[in-house]
């Protein structure tokens, strides 16, 4: 493992730059296209390049038309008739890469041949009449050919309520969709929101999904089809609030596990697809604005002085680690003892002084730093905007379609009648209060990013495309707790964080779809993608201290925060390269049916890389009680060089301030290799049987070190090497022509992330807990059951009912360490089950009374319950403080029930839609507890309302309420909130009122 970090380049120009450059040469190229100067400039230079020269020009002669009107045949439908030809001529609109199959073969382009009168002679070029006997002997010299046509394409499949449920319909695996409308009307800013508003599916920390019961390392990401990395250190999974919803068609959810889907999949499976190019030419731009009742203005707000480029979620060097400290092979001196030889002769003694050098000359660069926020003005507003455009035109003479997107937002919370407590188990079943603390928190988020995606049909059976996404976020969170201690009566204790994170994920993804019709039709289906992610947290700072007499909060074990003046540097960085290819044999029955055999391979490669060095300084002398004053220009480092007291032969430094180091850091990488096979075949007219079986081999191996040793080690090696056979097979039979019986069983496996295999220590500012990795963790096996029964009465309707069951074997856990939940590390646990089910509906209400025709109504209510068997030594440490403990409990992050409903009117002749939307999720450990009572997160009921408005044809309007309740969010020891309460954490979001305008070019 390489000892060595690479220093940081500062990237924050080149991509600046290339961002602008991007939009710049999109325009002028989009400008020059529509204005026609883009076919001028080709024409001359072709003439350039041809060498050709002006010629006089020939006065044309006027043929004389024949009098006699000729009939001709009509042109056979196109695609009439199976299979098609062998080299299909003519052009073919561009579709949505992404876009469903559509029925006889998928493709990104859809066929536009002009219905000419004549029959069609395969070739694409209809035919003519026969010419007049004896036409006129006249002479024409035609002009130049024109320039190809602009093709006039009609619209790929729009993600509609409806066009979903068509596709839900068909599909192998139980599937369900948000697409573009309901993304609208609900008015969702990022997948993780949108995912939210499928059966079963909850998101914690805001960005990480969790299905039926089971947390994010169950759950599968891919963009298009290609993976995601993460880009947080503390969980597996992507985090979805790095996908605005500017860019999302759909977000399809899988609920059941299919050969040809990847084999960590036991939750569920997430596929963000992308928008792509339109049938016609369009602009859109859209700006808005929100004000919260809390925030907006609030005169109390925390704020620090940061960089200049904070406002883009990017840190311009303003925090950034000075050299050579960047590198961890540099170690710091430790600090140096005022005794010794004072023999300046002495090698021991030069070696002293050297060392009192470089650790003063280490102060003194590090310098100054702000470690307590300041109070002020609120900004006015949260503020987004968006620009949009895309077309679908000629590029060479074939079709080629163009999309892009560039979208920024801005957001700002606070709160300050938060709460902070920590609980001890006392006798006979009792708690008392260890820390009680006021809080007060600001948090500032930045999202923005850009996409492209580029298709062509560069032969008539193969077509090719293009997807670029980056996506940029910045989180400024500021928290200050006032509060008291038992271990200190009469003090109050002072907690001060600033904190700064940025993460970015750059994806590019080449896919392409060949169709070999000498093959009896054979598809290819390709993927070739790599992600870089990244999450870089530069001179986060923590401050502790006691009121009385200004002295640091050093050795309260109740504090997981840094004890001394702290700063850190932690950087992550991770690629992933992965390549899909999947190949498509259609089978066709002499009666009709068709099924298809499919077969493929895929490969993932995952590198990781994080640092981690903590920076504190002990140095109590002189501090005054005001954070702020503790590291000045004029006191770092000692205030004269060091000299020799002759009385005593002790070696004076005159420190002021000094500073020791705490570092961290590990390399990871992953590969995974699979094979699959899979046969969808209909057994009978109602009887389609889908089945067979995905070999994948995993590779990961994580290498650690830290400076406080972890299962009594520094250095920790983890390696997982294994083969998995994953079968899968379902039975779906139609009752009738709109209503399904699904039967599903399957294995999946998850896998550990890299954080919970490193092993070394550090702090979660999220959970506010030491977190330790765990080297021995192992992978776990799932068994899959799954039941769904789906009615579609009429077009944009459903009503489903889904029961399922699962058995895990090693499942991971994350469980605390100590009495008071402070410290948490990670497990597996032998078994464990879940089961529940899901009820989902949705009703168009014209049945009541023609007058609700607008009016739908819909939601979905899962019911969930898992089960784990605690250890022996788990139970009885319960049973001393627990009258009521039990042997068994729920799984962390899972809900027992989970609830989504919205009433939706939407009049196409006003240009008006409104939607009143309601989620409730059930109580879910966060934390579970080896001695007393596990911690809880209570999800808050949130009720939202959204109201859209045309303007005309172009201009739109929307209002947004959210969190019109305004619940309080809440943690707390055991499943009980209110009076009886022992309360980890809470705090109110407030209320947030939108506007938005959009504009159609």
């Amino acid at each position: 493992m390489s000892q060595a970090r690479k220093p940081r380049r500062d990237r924050t120009s080149l991509i600046i730059s290339a961002v602008l450059h991007a939009i710049i040469i999109a325009g002028v190229g989009y400008w020059m296209h529509t204005t026609g100067r883009l076919e001028a400039l080709k024409e001359t230079i072709l003439k350039l390049a041809q060498g050709e020269k002006q010629e006089k020009p020939v006065k044309e002669i006027k043929a004389i038309q024949p009098k006699v009107q000729q009939r001709q045949a009509p042109l056979p439908k196109i695609n009439e008739g199976l299979p098609p030809p062998p080299s299909s001529g003519g052009t073919r609109r561009a579709v949505a890469a992404d876009a469903p199959e559509a029925v006889g073969g998928g493709t990104f382009f859809a066929d536009t041949r002009t219905q000419g009168e004549g029959p069609s002679t395969g070739t694409g070029r209809p035919t003519t009449a026969a010419a007049p006997s004896n036409p006129p002997p006249r002479l024409v010299v035609a002009p130049p050919p024109p320039p190809p046509p602009k093709p006039s394409f009609a619209p790929p499949p729009r993600a509609t309520i409806k066009q979903l449920l068509m596709e839900r319909a068909k599909e192998a695996a139980a599937t369900e969709a948000v697409g573009t409308e309901q993304i609208s009307k609900t008015g969702s800013s990022d997948a993780g929101a949108i995912v939210t508003k499928v059966s079963g599916a909850t998101i914690v920390e805001g960005k990480f999904a969790v299905i039926r019961g089971l947390s994010d390392r169950y759950v599968t990401t891919t963009f298009n089809g290609g993976e995601i990395p993460s880009a947080d250190p503390y969980r597996r999974s992507a985090s979805l609030d790095l996908f605005p919803a500017q860019v999302i068609d759909r977000v399809v959810v899988a609920k059941t596990f299919t050969p040809d889907q990847q084999g960590a999949f036991t939750g569920g499976g997430i596929n963000i697809i992308s928008k792509s190019f339109p049938d016609r030419p369009f602009a859109n731009f859209s700006l808005g604005g929100s004000y919260n009742t809390q925030t907006t203005g609030n005169k109390e707000y925390l704020s620090y002085k940061g960089g200049s480029l904070d406002w883009l979620g990017m840190d311009d060097g303003t925090r950034k680690l000075p050299a050579p400290l960047d590198d961890l092979n540099v170690k710091i001196p430790v600090v140096v003892a005022n005794t010794g030889p004072n023999n300046p002769s002495n090698p021991a003694y030069r070696d002293r002084i050297a060392q009192a050098n470089t650790l003063d000359r280490y102060t003194k660069l590090l310098g100054t730093a702000q470690f307590a926020p300041d109070r002020g003005e609120a900004p006015p507003w949260n503020h987004n905007f968006a620009f949009s455009f895309g077309d679908t035109t000629h590029f060479l003479g074939r079709p080629l379609g163009v999309f892009g997107n560039w979208n920024y937002r801005h957001d700002y919370s606070f709160y300050k009648d938060g709460i902070s407590r920590r609980y001890a188990p006392g006798g006979g079943g009792t708690f008392q209060v260890y820390k009680d603390s006021d809080e007060v928190l600001s948090q500032s988020v930045v999202n923005w990013g850009g996409m492209v995606s580029l298709a062509s049909q560069w032969h008539p059976d193969h077509e090719l495309a293009f997807n670029f996404l980056y996506n940029q976020n910045g989180v400024d969170y500021v928290r200050y707790q006032e509060g008291t201690q038992a271990s200190d009566p009469g003090a109050e204790i002072h907690q001060n964080r600033l904190q700064f994170t940025e993460r970015n994920l750059q994806t590019f993804q080449l896919k392409g779809a060949d169709k070999f019709p000498a093959l009896a039709d054979l598809k290819l289906d390709w993927l070739a993608g790599i992600s870089l992610t990244r999450q870089y947290e530069p001179d986060v700072r923590f401050f502790n201290y006691r009121s009385d007499g200004g002295s640091f909060a050093v050795g309260l074990a109740s504090i997981p925060d840094p004890k001394e003046p702290t700063r850190y540097w932690r950087n992550l960085d991770e690629q992933n390269n992965n390549l899909k290819l999947d190949f498509t044999l259609p089978i066709r029955q002499p009666n009709g049916r068709e099924g298809f055999l499919k077969a493929g391979w895929f490969a993932s490669a995952s590198d990781r890389t994080f640092t981690e060095r903590q920076i504190y300084y002990p140095d109590t002398m002189g501090f005054d009680g005001n954070p702020n004053n503790y590291l000045r220009a004029d006191n770092l480092g000692y205030i004269r060089p060091p000299s020799t007291n002759l009385a005593t032969g002790r070696i004076r430094y005159d420190w002021m301030r000094y500073l020791a180091t705490y570092d961290s850091k590990y390399e990871a990488a992953n590969r995974i290799y699979a094979y699959y096979a899979m046969l969808d075949f209909p057994v009978s007219s109602r009887l389609r049987l889908v089945g067979g079986a995905r070999i994948e081999s995993t590779e990961m191996e994580v290498d650690s070190y830290s400076d406080v040793a972890i299962a009594g080690r520094r250095d920790n090696k983890s390696n997982l090497s294994q083969t998995d056979l994953l079968p899968a097979v379902g039975l779906i039979y139609s009752l009738r022509t709109n209503m399904s019986l699904r039967l599903h069983y399957s294995q999946t496996i998850a896998r550990p992330s890299f954080r919970e295999l490193a092993g070394y220590r550090s702090y979660d500012p999220l959970l506010d807990v030491l977190l330790d990795g765990n080297p021995s963790l192992q992978m776990s096996l799932a068994q899959n059951y799954d039941l769904r029964w789906e009615w579609f009465p009429r077009p944009g309707e459903i009503y489903s009912v889904s029961f399922y069951y699962k058995q895990l074997e090693n499942a991971i856990e994350r469980i605390a360490t100590d009495n008071l939940a402070d410290s948490v590390t990670f497990i597996n646990r032998p078994t464990a089950t879940v089961m529940g089910f899901e009820l989902e509906a949705r009703k168009n209400l014209d049945f009541l009374a023609h007058d609700l025709r607008y009016f739908s109504i819909g939601g979905n209510f899962s019911y969930i319950q898992s089960e784990t068997e605690l250890f022996e030594y788990e139970f009885k440490n319960k049973q001393q403080y627990l009258s009521n403990a039990k042997r068994t409990r729920a799984l962390y992050d899972q809900s027992p029930y989970i609830l989504n409903a919205d009433l939706s009117y939407d009049n196409p002749r006003l240009g008006t839609s409104a939607s009143l939307i309601l989620s409730a999720a059930g109580s879910r450990i966060i934390v579970a507890s080896p001695v007393a009572e596990d911690v809880y997160e209570h999800p808050p009921l949130t009720l939202d309302f959204v109201l859209s408005q045309k303007l005309g044809r172009k201009a739109t309007v929307r209002f947004t309420a959210r969190n019109l309740l305004d619940p309080p969010y809440e943690r707390t020891y055991g499943d009980k909130t209110g009076s009886e309460a022992l309360y980890y954490g809470k705090y109110k979001r407030g209320v947030t009122l939108g506007l938005s305008f959009s504009y159609d070019f």
